[in-house]
């Protein structure tokens, strides 16, 4: 089962995650190198399965005349399906043990829908595809204040990602787009939603 933590960036999902985890995620040993290459290499094979290039023609359908031009970063449309076909491959063959992630399907449709400012229902249109991959999945909204989330932000100062180098109102305007596109998910799709404090609450019910 796959319980995929949302919300915007620095809201603290990956934290909560180490949390649930106690912390595994970054606790492994030099022995597990030679899995990590396995898993890298099936990853990438996995887009090209059958069930993957049905869903990426689905996927394709569903974002017929979104807008051309990237609103904040240069990264291909094709990155985003090919993330969302591998990321929906291991959500059918994920078993039953619980696997808690932070930038899960959800997550990566809002982060396609913010760099290319899709209209609402093109977002409902491509998680509607996506549902049949989510059977055994559980969709948790972390709901933390934008303000609260530049800090978190700010504090950090990595520069990792394309995310790391906006400032400003740059910045501010790309939380405000996640906060759109969370909020009008969250009503259609009734997303358990927790604060940052709460992550007690999800082990209780997972346990």
């Amino acid at each position: 089962m796959i319980v995929e933590i949302c919300g915007l960036p620095g809201a603290g999902k990956s934290f909560l995650i180490q949390q649930l985890n106690g912390s595994r995620i970054n606790d492994r040993k030099d022995g597990s190198k030679l899995l990590a290459f396995f898993i890298r290499i099936a990853k990438k094979a996995a887009v090209w399965m059958p069930s993957s290039l049905i869903l990426k023609r689905k996927i394709k359908g569903a974002l017929k005349d979104i807008p051309e031009q990237a609103s904040f970063f240069t990264r291909k449309k094709s990155n985003y399906i090919n993330k969302l076909a591998m990321l929906a491959f291991g959500y059918r063959w994920s078993g039953r043990n619980v696997i808690y992630v932070d930038e899960g399907i959800v997550h990566q449709v809002v982060s396609f829908a913010v760099n290319y400012n899709f209209p609402m229902e093109k977002v409902f249109g491509l998680l509607d595809v996506l549902q049949e991959c989510m059977i055994h999945t559980e969709v948790i909204y972390l709901n933390v204040d934008l303000d609260e989330c530049l800090k978190s932000i700010r504090k950090r100062n990595r520069h990792v990602c394309d995310m790391d180098e906006l400032t400003g109102e740059q910045l501010r305007c790309f939380l405000s787009s996640y906060r759109k596109y969370f909020e009008a998910i969250n009503q259609k799709y009734q997303y358990r939603t927790i604060g940052r404090d709460q992550y007690n609450e999800i082990e209780g019910i997972f346990k």
